[in-house]
């Protein structure tokens, strides 16, 4: 569900987990869980290895529960850039965004955001999330990657409020005054 663009305010448009994504994280998570806690119940482990290993996916699936319950924004977009909880990304300021497209691969359409300046936008991540972006820029060309189903509306919508917004930072040209407060 997309939060409306008030034009006095702020710049930001917010977009959640598709239903169907959701249901199956709440799915496998619950899966986890009810698996996890017949192994440590009904079958004797006599290594403590491995009930160390269910308590920690019990608690695991547990945390991972409660976050799809939260429904917290899977993207953001606002006059910063654009935010993703996904690939590690973070936040994608407009300064790098060269170009939104879609694509597919892995299974599953992509929203692939072109980078202009890679070195620059990598420079602040850390070690893990640089060594994951570099697969995909070798697969993709670029870092900044975006599953289609974190977001619950069509490509072309999430390009247009996406231009429209950097249209609207850049016309303001004041993006110090349009920075968001809580993400």
């Amino acid at each position: 569900m997309k939060a409306p663009l008030d034009e006095n305010i702020d710049f930001t448009r917010k977009y959640y987990r598709s239903a169907f994504r959701r249901r199956n994280a709440i799915i496998i998570n619950t899966c986890t869980i009810l698996i996890s806690i017949v192994f440590l119940v009904y079958i004797n482990l006599k290594s403590e290895l491995f009930t160390l290993i269910f308590l920690s996916l019990i608690i695991f699936g547990a945390y991972s529960l409660f976050r799809q319950f939260l429904n917290k924004p899977s993207v953001i977009i606002s006059a910063k850039g654009i935010y993703t909880f996904s690939n590690f990304c973070g936040w994608i300021e407009w300064k790098y965004i060269e170009r939104i497209e879609i694509d597919r691969g892995m299974n599953m359409e992509l929203i692939v955001i072109k980078i202009n300046d890679i070195d620059g936008f990598l420079k602040p991540k850390n070690f893990i999330a640089k060594t994951l972006m570099k697969t995909n820029i070798k697969k993709f060309g670029t870092p900044a990657l975006i599953p289609m189903s974190e977001i619950d509306v069509e490509f072309s919508e999430f390009k247009n409020d996406a231009l429209e917004i950097k249209n609207k930072v850049l016309v303001n040209n004041d993006i110090s005054t349009l920075e968001p407060s809580n993400y």
